[in-house]
């Protein structure tokens, strides 16, 4: 009886399944199922099937804590200023959506979450809690939060264990090229260790605001030579800081992968081997954020797009980046830094184009 009944049970159970697994009927199934050379009672049988339907329904409720429990995806960028964070956010976002993601976003919702004059749910200093209700929020609508963070972007230690807990996929955005971030950093007016550094030309007054200005109105930066390579591994440093506070809050060294803002936008030159190192390139990080099926067609399609709103003609070049160039232009007294990375050699020997 038993054994039939068993089998009546398991025939509704598809038959094709990996090798080595195992086909189980229910709990409740299973209480109904007597050994063959057991003793027990009728009425003992309707005692089993009580106590396996209560466990049952205590193990769904269990269930459904855990999933009410569960995190939203949080990506979070780990960056310094000056990294191309707020241009990578914008394609990042766009990326995401074109592989089904939805973003979350109220109104006043900027990116860098840890500064609470960013973050229209902080109230009264109160970051943690913020980021807490964010995330509650993102996960109730089932969608993305993405964030900007990092110690030198207002995160704390704790606030990054929270970001673990919650469990936030991380990526450290980095310029490989740091004279170009020192360059950025010292025209925004961002921090002041900068190497004897000081704006001069026109506009010099503007900082973050001259991003808005046309190339002919930027301000030059003139370069401290004696402090210079003090100044590029001071960023180098804090780079190291960044993905040390994500280490220290819990995630493993896998878990915290480096991305090069050159690669991303390498696509800007205007040809196939920029498209190339891009596509690839956004694929790994838009992976190592939790996507499975990365679609590197989608991807191009969008950098494309970008490449027509930045002007950029393949054929002919005009309109395409070419950062080596800008940033030469952009240094007052590039002969003499390029003499200093001259003598450091690779890689600071090719950051700058040939005079």
């Amino acid at each position: 009886m038993a054994a039939s009944m068993a089998a009546c049970l398991l025939a509704g159970f598809p038959s094709a399944l990996p090798p080595g697994d195992a086909l189980l009927p229910s709990r409740t199934a299973a209480a109904l199922l007597y050994e063959p050379n057991s003793s027990v009672a009728l009425g003992q049988g309707h005692s089993h099937r009580r106590h396996a339907h209560q466990q049952e329904k205590a193990q769904q409720q269990q269930q459904q804590q855990q999933q009410q429990a569960e995190p939203s995806l949080v990506a979070l960028v780990l960056t310094l200023g000056c990294t191309g964070s707020t241009a990578m956010m914008i394609s990042l976002q766009a990326i995401l959506e074109s592989h089904g993601m939805s973003i979350f976003s109220v109104s006043g919702l900027k990116q860098e979450l840890f500064k609470c004059e960013k973050n229209p749910r902080c109230k009264g200093g109160d970051v943690t809690g913020a980021l807490r209700t964010l995330a509650d929020e993102a996960r109730a609508q089932g969608k993305v939060l993405l964030a900007k963070g990092g110690p030198h972007m207002g995160s704390t230690p704790e606030q990054m264990k929270l970001m673990r807990s919650m469990g936030a996929r991380v990526v450290v955005l980095r310029r490989e090229n740091t004279l170009a971030q020192l360059v950025c950093q010292v025209r925004d007016c961002l921090g002041d260790d900068h190497a004897d550094a000081k704006l001069v030309g026109s506009n010099a007054d503007k900082c973050f605001d001259r991003r808005s200005l046309p190339t002919g109105q930027q301000p030059q930066v003139e370069l401290g030579e004696h402090n210079l390579m003090r100044a590029v591994h001071a960023i180098s440093d804090k780079v190291r800081d960044t993905k040390a506070q994500a280490l220290a809050a819990g995630w493993r060294p896998d878990e915290v992968p480096t991305v090069d803002a050159e690669n991303l936008f390498a696509f800007e030159d205007g040809s196939q081997k920029g498209m190339t190192t891009s596509v690839a390139t956004w694929a790994g990080l838009v992976r190592s954020l939790g996507v499975e099926r990365v679609q590197e067609g989608a991807i191009e399609g969008h950098l494309h797009f970008e490449l027509r709103k930045l002007g950029c003609k393949a054929t002919t070049g005009v309109g395409c980046a070419n950062p080596a160039s800008k940033l030469n232009e952009s240094i007052a007294n590039v002969a003499e830094v390029r003499e200093v990375l001259g003598k450091e050699g690779a890689p600071y020997n090719g950051w700058l184009s040939a005079p």
